[in-house]
């Protein structure tokens, strides 16, 4: 199951648009570089459908699209 570490409203991720980013953990890649390397870890919340529906109602109207990243 995935799990997200935190979500924030970005403008520079996705040109245009204005961004529900939510942050997922447990990333196996290891990329040399990696902006977030405390996502390797598993840690966080499991993203349910009922998260990101919390999530998603929380910051209705404040987004245009969500990024899954991490």
């Amino acid at each position: 199951m995935l799990k997200y570490y935190n979500w924030d409203i970005v403008f520079q991720e996705i040109p245009g648009e204005t961004t529900l980013a939510l942050n997922i953990t447990g990333c196996p890649f290891r990329c040399e570089g990696c902006h977030s390397p405390h996502l390797r870890e598993d840690i966080g919340e499991p993203l349910t459908r009922e998260a990101l529906s919390s999530i998603c109602d929380r910051y209705k109207g404040d987004f245009t699209c969500v990024a899954i990243m991490g």
